[in-house]
């Protein structure tokens, strides 16, 4: 094959095949502004330094390239760019055969390295990117260092890093785009996106490392596939976050992370254990249809938007426990396989885990929820103990396969339709509740009477079903099944007759004193009878 190597003017042939005394002539005449093209030449290692050489400063020593192109340009040994001040340069669909040396380089134009190769390692420690840095498409065949570099624009779309990819206390100015790249190991540790930063559909074979990196634009991770452990601990995102369809097939963790913006997790596979102990998610947080199956960890986790797991699977342990919810938080039609650890939890607003299903869960709570607490078509498939501090629990339909127990503290309580097939006991707690040997905040619901209500129990089969220290003075009973055999323990308030006096014939009497159901003054009140 012959030789593709740009000719250099006015000779007849590439820089490499030149006659020597041609190639002396022609390097002699290099300034450190000459324009430079030598696309598609070879170089050995000796060649090229004699051609920075010429292109350096004599007075200070400075290599300086200012616009020059090695398109298609193959580097046999090393190349050792190393310090050179670059103007605009292109090395677009060059092949470095052996080590590529740009450590400390600075490009203050553009740099071109789209579909380069590195056979060899690939150096840009601490280089200096002021424009646009466009890598995309390259191959880095082995270890690829780019720490401590500072990038304003930089395009590694599609690039394959199949050694190590060093981008540790990077900075980005700008936009980074590694959108559809590929890593064997990534270290983005301490880097520093201030543009919008894209992963979107890369893929880490190995570990990625972002922990204390700073992401302060957006940042899109949608559909990436992480195969080994994924590590974000202590990073900081300002932006909103978007991980949708990503796929963890290890470990990943956030640990201490902070999500000033939204952040996306809907339909993401967590394969491996995952960790948001103590990470704090400022805007929304999206976890719908997320699948864990390994261990989730919320514990201590601040969520000050709102909180969706809507459809949410969760095949090992799902620990919330002293996570605070200052939105709403929605585990509407979730799947808890194993345990769900919501213990010292507070959600200021609604915690809604209708249609939610527990299949082993032992213990619920005890949490304060100072909005409702939906329970609303949940099923426990267990026996279970729940335990709230709430102004409202809703459990509509609620279906309970084995025994059950209710602790509660605040709430009014709706049972309409409920269903049990065992035991069911609903009481309130009398003190407050403790978690690990300390007190639940309940501060939310100071000033409210701390004791439970039942509003309906209507649709209820109260054969197995026992009542212990409750409000019942605005309870429906209507519909309710077997209520002959329903066990009333403690003190459990029904509504009193009315007060005053009323005519029995033509003679006024006072209300006969007895405990009446509030089915009796719904009727007096629709029918406007005093009798």
């Amino acid at each position: 094959m012959g030789c593709r190597g740009l000719i250099v003017a006015p000779y007849d042939a590439c820089l490499t095949h030149l006659p020597e005394p041609s190639r002396a002539t022609y390097l002699a005449r290099l300034a450190p502004d000459s324009e430079i093209d030598h696309s598609g030449t070879t170089f050995t290692g000796d060649l090229l330094q004699r051609l920075l050489r010429a292109l350096g400063d004599p007075n200070s020593g400075q290599l300086l390239v200012s616009h020059a192109r090695f398109e298609a340009a193959t580097f046999c040994d090393t190349a050792d760019f190393g310090g050179v001040a670059f103007t605009d340069v292109w090395f677009d669909g060059a092949v470095f055969s052996g080590d590529a040396v740009f450590r400390g380089a600075s490009f203050a134009g553009n740099a071109g390295f789209r579909s380069a190769t590195f056979e060899g390692s690939a150096g840009f420690s601490r280089a200096v990117f002021s424009r646009a840095a466009d890598f995309g498409g390259a191959v880095f065949a082995l270890d690829a260092r780019f720490d401590n570099a500072a990038f304003a624009d930089a395009a590694f779309m599609g690039a394959a890093f199949s050694g190590d990819a060093w981008f540790g206390a990077a900075t980005f100015s700008r936009d980074a785009h590694f959108d559809h790249a590929t890593f064997a190991e990534a270290s983005f540790r301490r880097a520093r996106f201030s543009g919008n930063a894209g992963f979107g559909g890369a893929a880490f074979s190995g570990r990625a490392l972002f922990d204390n990196a700073v992401f302060s634009g957006g940042a899109s991770l949608r559909g990436a596939v992480f195969s080994g452990d994924a590590a974000f601990g202590g990073a900081h995102f300002v932006g909103h976050t978007r991980f949708g369809a990503a796929t963890f097939s290890r470990s990943a963790d956030f640990r201490g992370v902070t999500f000033a913006g939204d952040a996306w997790f809907g339909v993401v596979t967590f394969s491996g254990s995952v960790w948001f102990s103590s990470a704090t998610l400022v805007g929304n947080a999206r976890f719908d249809a997320t699948t864990f199956s390994g261990k989730a960890a919320f514990h201590g986790t601040t969520f000050s938007g709102d909180a969706r797991f809507v459809g949410a699977e969760f095949s090992d342990s799902a620990d919330f426990s002293g996570a605070i919810c200052s939105g709403e938080a929605a585990f509407s039609g979730a799947t808890f396989s194993g345990d769900a650890v919501f213990g010292a939890a507070t959600f200021s607003d609604g915690a809604l885990f209708n249609g939610a299903t527990f299949k082993t869960l032992s213990q619920l709570g005890p949490l304060v929820c100072q909005g409702q607490l939906d329970l609303s078509g949940a099923h426990f498939g267990r026996p279970v103990t729940i335990e709230a501090a709430t102004a409202f629990l809703t459990c509509v339909r609620t279906r309970w396969d084995s025994t059950a127990t209710l602790r509660l503290r605040y709430a009014t309580v709706d049972l309409t339709d409920a269903v049990m097939e065992y035991p069911l006991s609903v009481a309130t707690r009398p003190s407050a509740f403790t978690y690990d040997r300390r007190p639940v905040d309940e501060s939310g619901l100071a000033g409210a009477d701390p004791s439970a209500r039942i509003t309906s129990l209507s649709g209820v089969d109260a054969a197995h079903l026992a009542l212990t220290d409750l409000d019942l003075s605005a309870c429906r009973f209507t519909g309710t099944f077997h209520l002959d055999q329903l066990r009333l323990e403690g003190r459990c308030d029904f509504a009193a007759a009315p007060a005053g006096l009323h005519r029995h014939g033509a003679s006024p009497v006072r209300w006969t004193q007895r405990r009446t159901l509030a089915e009796e003054h719904h009727w007096r009140a629709a029918t406007g009878s005093t009798a």
